[in-house]
């Protein structure tokens, strides 16, 4: 692997890609000899689950495997095979609580299924890759960069970080009321999609400076602390999600850039994160609400350190083992973990549980798929709510499924958001026989398309960037039904369509060697 700085004015994302499969290809080899170890373990002990963890990791190394011998542009299908193991086979892993309330004959279905959403997405992104042929030769490039190179691509990263972040500010500050009495009714949402997928672009676009050597001394001080205080501020209303999508933003740029895990960052990361986790629920029962329209809230800058200083005590306190009151809320508003008596970090990491419990509720309690019907309300939701005020919430996919499926009912959904992730939501909607295929062929050719329109593109181009916020948003996904996961790229992209086209310019890529 070299360790040449990429040059960004003229590197098209396959040279990317290229840095991501020198990586994986070695990973590969060790991963599996690692979670084939795992797997015998598990066998020899008789510990739960082991015929499914081997299902699990079987799929996702062989897709690995896979786009590592072809894949040429943004790196989406890797990324969800990495998610798969994470959400589907670590809590196995872990002997995660909720294991003993299924049966094994459920739980080895849910292995299953994972591995034919496995199985399909190869078959989904091969037959993309093989039936559409790689869009090359020009795109809107942001010419005028080009010549000068990361000095001003260093002015993009600075002026989506700045103007997040004064908004971050003011929208904590004596401006809040202002800023809200100004625009229209149903604008505030948007807004704040817009400058969170600011953030997150400037964000990864400085990461991949730092990982490319192009952002060194006080620059890169600066960007540090401007990362800590957007997650400070962010994190404050005890939703860590919030932070936790800018440190992807990063680790993802640093990664991608550099070609190797930033272990540093993540530990230093995973450290504080985790050390919050332990405090969360019990600053929620402090200060969540579970009546009324305001129900987390939005404290001023001026009472986050008050707040911080509590929160620090209560995950102390919780450490040293003392028990905390019971809980009032469950699970975070917007993308939530399902409502389980673990709530450590490695809770959060557990999309099988929902896979579980839908399994269990149709093949044991005879409730029927929904037959799609979580894919129908999207067309509608994504018409501006300025547009059509009285359109559903965003949300509406996943309340469906938790009445549906009696996790909770209406009234519940109202506080309490259960997530439930792709997979188990197309479970839900075509049942255990078709959910995961269904799923994986449709993405799989839609991941096979992105590559191939992005792969011989400019990275400082509008095609790169919409790339890169592609790749951000489906990082994330990992809690989302599609509803959720759509709008949110949907006005994620159209922020990037406002601050790139004007400025780019169509130009002729140079051919590149195979």
């Amino acid at each position: 692997m070299t360790d040449a700085p990429l040059d960004f004015r003229n590197a098209v994302m396959a040279d990317l890609t290229a840095g991501v499969c020198r990586f994986m290809r070695p990973a590969i080899v060790y991963g599996s000899v690692a979670l084939t170890a795992v797997a015998l373990y598990l066998f020899a002990t008789g510990a739960r689950g082991g015929a499914a963890f081997a299902l699990i990791a079987f799929g996702s190394m062989l897709g690995l495997w896979v786009w590592s011998r072809r894949g040429t542009g943004v790196p989406l299908l890797p990324m969800l095979f990495a998610q798969n193991l994470l959400l589907y086979a670590l809590p196995i892993l872990v002997n995660a609580p909720m294991m003993a309330s299924y049966s094994p004959a459920i739980e080895l279905q849910s292995g299953l299924d994972v591995l034919v959403f496995s199985l399909a997405l190869i078959v989904g992104w091969s037959a993309g890759m093989n039936s559409i042929s790689p869009v090359g030769g020009f795109c809107f490039a942001l010419s005028e960069f080009r010549h000068e190179g990361a000095r001003k691509l260093r002015l993009i990263s600075w002026g989506l970080i700045v103007a997040a972040t004064l908004y971050n500010l003011a929208n904590r500050g004596s401006f809040q009321d202002t800023i809200y009495n100004t625009l229209p009714p149903g604008s505030m949402s948007i807004l704040t999609a817009l400058l969170s997928a600011a953030a997150s672009c400037g964000f990864f676009i400085g990461a991949l400076l730092i990982g490319g050597r192009e952002l060194r001394g006080p620059g890169k001080a600066a960007y540090w602390a401007l990362l800590a205080l957007n997650c400070y501020v962010a994190a404050s209303a005890f939703l860590l999600s919030a932070a936790c999508i800018y440190v992807l933003s990063v680790a993802i740029g640093l990664f991608w850039s550099g070609g190797r895990i930033p272990l540093r960052f993540l530990i230093l990361v995973g450290l504080v994160f985790g050390f919050l986790n332990v405090g969360k629920d019990t600053m929620r029962d402090r200060y969540w609400r579970t009546t009324g329209t305001n129900l987390i809230p939005d404290f001023s800058l001026s009472e986050m350190p008050g707040v911080y200083s509590q929160w620090f005590d209560a995950s102390v306190s919780a450490l040293s083992g003392e028990r905390r009151g019971p809980r009032q809320v469950d699970g975070e508003v917007g993308i939530a973990a399902a409502a389980e008596d673990d709530h450590s970090l490695l809770a959060r990491l557990n999309n099988l549980q929902n896979l579980l419990f839908v399994l269990r509720a149709e093949r044991s309690q005879g409730l029927a798929p929904l037959h799609g019907a979580t894919y129908a309300i999207i067309p509608g939701l994504l018409v501006p709510r300025v547009l059509d005020p009285k359109k559903a919430g965003t949300h509406e996919g996943q309340v469906m499924l938790n009445v549906h499926f009696q996790r909770q009912d209406l009234a519940a959904t109202q506080t309490t958001f259960v997530a439930w992730g792709l997979l188990p939501e197309a479970v839900g909607n075509f049942g255990a026989d078709f959910g995961g295929a269904f799923l994986g062929v449709a993405l799989g050719f839609v991941f096979a398309a992105i590559e191939q329109w992005t792969a011989r593109k400019l990275v400082i181009s509008f095609e790169g960037f919409v790339g890169f916020t592609l790749f951000l948003g489906i990082a994330n996904s990992y809690e989302m039904v599609a509803s959720v996961l759509i709008t949110s790229l949907e006005q994620a992209l159209i922020s990037v369509a406002i601050a790139m086209l004007p400025v780019a310019r169509r130009v002729r890529v140079p051919p590149r060697r195979p």
